[in-house]
């Protein structure tokens, strides 16, 4: 009962997968339109072919979704959770203890748990499950369940492309019965009846591998798995997509723990049966777990051929055998107790979320939907202000913007796109590529970035400007554009958005016993100081605490807090000093001393940078805000003027230079100015606007 408990409890976790939601959207385009052969979820693959051969599981998924909401979705996760393991379980014809039972599936749902999503890969554990119980009862009596694998199998190639696991199976049925014939022939058996389970063997796995065919892409669906294989085997997606990576990477998750002691469990129930290890389970171990090895999603798979391996020699090991029933009594009891502690352990971690609040997870034990997880007020807001086109967005934005039919400029369907540019969006996303160079390559209008993005910060340097944020991510688009969705800039801005976000993010309840969620205080706090609002977040870091306890991450904000208006400016200006001719160290006193509202030390320091790095348009831009605080028209003008020619794509510089001579009455270089920002962006609405106003002045 501890290791079912356990398992219930680790399955009964609300979805959270990045995946979900394009999935949906496949499942609602396959109930409406039909199964997809071109893509029409992104701007950027429009009208190319897609493959989707998990098209039945995302009908399923849409279809269930419509009738039983979210929380049905994660109720029926957990049922087919409990009949893919209880199906390994029941596949061992004697089985040890009832405590040595327990222990071994204990430790194989703690090993796959990392895997227990809403997605398609339940199928295949179900399927590996259903059909390894068939073949062992085949293999067993030789009776007739197993022609139940060729329409089995059907179902299994339309819903995940983990398939081709199931000709394998077959395939290694029909070994074994191989073994068996050549086994007879020394004189160990039936040769007749081995021949006979051969030949049956052998016809339905040439079925099983027919019924592959039979899928709306006929011989390229079926062999489609092999192209994937290749595709992602030592390519650029394995470099970036975690479930690709080997265990060895997580070496910190529990997870990591229970795959370890599988395989010295392994290895003790081999060494307890040496003389006479099953081939069939022998050889269904050793291929999981070398896949296990490559890649971290193959963990369950490890696990549901690890617990019958180990059940079925430990029940058929002579170690424990009769003639040891003292022995086999005591194992039995010391795995019992076992299986009552690690349970009892994992068992109230799971069900308070300390498990998930320890390893940083953002989820929490439940039935329906993640909170805190999708961009759902954004893409409202989005959504209010017209803001569709030509979306930029992280990964996870970029599924949940499927289901608003909002197209998207990459998704997770990663057979969809081609490595190269999945490889220069990842780059782009972590930093790593030129973000002003992706904008006017790919025009983007608008960016729905995760809130800690590395992007944040360099579309905010080119003259993007924030319009929405909340616990889950932000809103930018290009200055100028969209002027009903106001800009955040000053501390009053900032101020009216943390007062919305508190009635939807407010003060934390304490629990006894049920961990509350740090994160999303934590992660607007974090936001909040890299914004330089340092009073606003302070509150939320102080939620933190109380939603889970002081940790050293809270500490740390708040500590940065109470320093921040004292030592960091201290530590810019001796930084200054000791690199006079930084750039960028008089870039970041200045900015720091404006926050401080001295302006003017900020114009001394901003007016060095632009001596030292005079090709920098941010510097340039941010000597504009500083002149025109202080009053200062001929240094503004002059310093949007230089901003504009090191930048002559970006139509807001334009926008803010025709303001400035407007401001200070040079109608005539005004015009000018709309007139070569209108050549880069005719519709421009605040261009527009400038140009309607100078006409009603004459």
């Amino acid at each position: 009962m501890a290791a079912v408990g356990v398992l219930v409890l680790a399955a009964a976790r609300r979805i959270w997968g990045i995946d979900f939601w394009w999935q949906y959207t496949t499942g609602r385009l396959v109930a409406q339109h039909g199964i997809p052969q071109v893509d029409t979820l992104s701007y950027t693959r429009a009208g190319e072919p897609w493959i989707e051969l998990r098209w039945l599981y995302c009908w399923t998924l849409y279809s269930l979704e419509n009738v039983v909401g979210a929380a049905g979705l994660v109720f029926a996760k957990t049922l087919l959770l409990l009949l893919t393991f209880a199906l390994v379980v029941r596949s061992v014809a004697s089985r040890p203890s009832t405590g040595v039972t327990a222990s071994v599936l204990l430790v194989g749902v703690l090993c796959a748990m990392p895997r227990f999503f809403v997605r398609p890969e339940l199928v295949s554990m179900l399927g590996f499950a259903s059909f390894v119980w068939l073949i062992r009862g085949f293999l067993a009596h030789g009776d007739r369940r197993l022609w139940a694998l060729p329409p089995l199998q059907v179902l299994w190639t339309n819903a995940h492309t983990v398939f081709i696991l199931g000709p394998l199976l077959a395939g290694l049925a029909a070994l074994v019965c191989a073994l068996r014939v050549l086994w007879a022939r020394r004189g160990g058996d039936d040769h007749t009846a081995a021949m006979r389970q051969l030949r049956a063997a052998a016809a339905i796995t040439l079925l099983t591998i027919a019924a592959c065919l039979v899928n709306p892409y006929g011989v390229t669906g079926a062999l489609f798995p092999f192209k994937l294989y290749a595709e992602m085997s030592g390519s650029g997606f394995k470099d970036y997509i975690e479930e690709f990576k080997s265990p060895f990477v997580f070496t910190a998750l529990a997870a990591f723990d229970a795959w370890i002691a599988l395989i010295v469990l392994c290895g003790v129930a081999a060494a307890s049966n040496l003389r006479r290890l099953d081939p069939f389970w022998s050889i269904l171990l050793a291929s999981q777990l070398f896949l296990s090895c490559v890649a971290v999603r193959n963990l369950p798979l490890f696990a549901l051929a690890a617990i019958p391996f180990v059940l079925d020699n430990f029940a058929r090991s002579p170690w424990l055998a009769p003639p040891h029933a003292r022995r086999n009594a005591w194992v039995g009891s010391v795995a019992a107790l076992l299986a009552l502690s690690l349970g009892g352990y994992y068992g109230e971690e799971l069900w308070t979320n300390r498990l998930y609040r320890r390893t940083g997870d953002p989820n929490e034990t439940g039935f329906g939907m993640a909170r805190h997880r999708y961009p759902v007020r954004a893409v409202e807001f989005m959504e209010r202000h017209g803001m569709r086109e030509r979306v930029f967005h992280t990964f996870l934005e970029g599924s949940y913007l499927t289901a608003h039919g909002i197209p998207v400029f990459i998704d997770p369907r990663l057979e969809v796109y081609t490595e190269e540019q999945f490889v220069a969006y990842m780059q782009l996303v972590q930093g790593k590529g030129d973000w002003t160079d992706a904008v006017a390559r790919h025009r983007f209008t608008v960016a729905l970035l995760d809130l800690h993005s590395s992007l944040v910060e360099p579309a905010l340097a080119s003259g993007w400007t924030l319009r929405y944020f909340d616990e889950v991510a932000v809103v930018l688009a290009p200055r100028g554009t969209f002027p009903k969705a106001r800009p955040i800039r000053e501390h009053a801005d900032f101020a009216a958005e943390v007062a919305r976000l508190r009635k939807l993010l407010p003060p934390p309840q304490p629990a006894a016993w049920v961990v509350g969620m740090p994160q999303p205080y934590l992660r607007v706090a974090g936001f909040l100081l890299k914004r330089g609002v340092p009073d606003l977040a302070r509150p939320f870091l102080l939620d933190a605490r109380a939603a889970y306890r002081d940790t050293e991450d809270i500490r740390r904000g708040l500590r940065l807090v109470d320093e921040t208006r004292t030592q960091s400016l201290d530590a810019l200006q001796r930084a200054a000093r000791e690199r006079p001719d930084d750039g960028t160290a008089w870039l970041r006193l200045g900015w720091a001393q404006l926050q401080q509202a001295d302006a003017r030390a900020a114009l001394r320091s901003v007016d060095r940078a632009v001596q030292l790095v005079p090709r920098r348009s941010d510097a340039w831009e941010m000597r504009a805000r500083i002149a025109a605080h202080l009053g200062d028209g001929t240094a503004t003008i002059e310093s949007w003027q230089r901003a504009s020619q090191l930048q002559p794509r970006r139509v807001e510089l334009f926008v803010e230079l025709a303001r400035a001579q407007l401001h200070w009455n040079q109608r005539d270089a005004a015009r000018q100015s709309i007139r070569q920002g209108l050549r880069i962006a005719p519709e421009n609405a605040e261009l527009r606007t400038l140009q309607s106003s100078l006409a009603k002045q004459k």
